[in-house]
């Protein structure tokens, strides 16, 4: 992957392949956040924490992360329980009731959005994307490694363009957690009017929209 000022250049230069967004998309919801149906909002964006994101870099811009399946969206939550999960200790632990993935609710969300940049391998616009940006074709690898704690993360560093740039409504990604799957971050602040980001379920009359 490129890094700035290289990587600055490229965004700009990969606005000429914009991915729109018109489909349902999903996200998982830990249990604790929903306990007060009155003031539910499904869709809050907090601004970033001193450790940041994948793709949003330490006290970053709010932004939504979700899931282009609901199987994605649920491991992408249970991340943690996953990996403990696949160790002997983890096995040991979950048979006995002493690990649990997090209690959640999925949720589906109608995305309609006009300019994403695109990192998958999946789709003509992403393989176009990632030559610009110079990450290989053949791997994810580059995209899938590590971020907390480091500093220099490469995917903290490209949302970090992706906002400043301004273009981008938000990025689709490879998911971390489930191989050949995806995800999308939408930055909230660079959500364009005639965008929209809508949740509604009728038995409850819960509703909620960005921008």
């Amino acid at each position: 992957m490129l890094e700035p000022p290289a990587l600055t250049v490229a965004i700009t230069a990969a606005r000429r392949f914009p991915n729109p967004f018109r489909r349902l998309a999903y996200r998982a919801v830990p249990l604790r956040h929903l306990s007060d149906f009155i003031v539910v909002r499904p869709l809050f964006c907090a601004p970033a924490g001193s450790a940041g994101s994948r793709y949003v870099v330490p006290n970053g811009p709010a932004a939504l992360y979700v899931a282009l399946d609901a199987d994605t969206a649920y491991r992408e939550l249970n991340q943690d329980f996953f990996r403990t999960a696949r160790g002997p200790l983890g096995r040991s632990l979950v048979r006995d009731g002493q690990l649990r993935p997090v209690p959640c609710v999925l949720l589906g969300i109608l995305i309609r959005t006009s300019r994403l940049l695109d990192l998958t391998r999946t789709h003509l616009l992403g393989r176009r994307t990632r030559r610009l940006l110079g990450i290989s074709n053949r791997s994810d690898a580059e995209l899938l490694r590590p971020w907390a704690g480091l500093s220099d993360s490469p995917t903290q560093m490209m949302g970090n363009e992706v906002f400043n740039d301004g273009f981008f409504e938000g990025i689709i990604y490879p998911s971390a957690q489930n191989v050949r799957h995806s995800c999308l971050v939408l930055f909230r602040d660079r959500l364009l009017p005639a965008s929209r980001i809508d949740f509604h379920d009728a038995p409850t009359g819960i509703t909620d929209r960005l921008p």
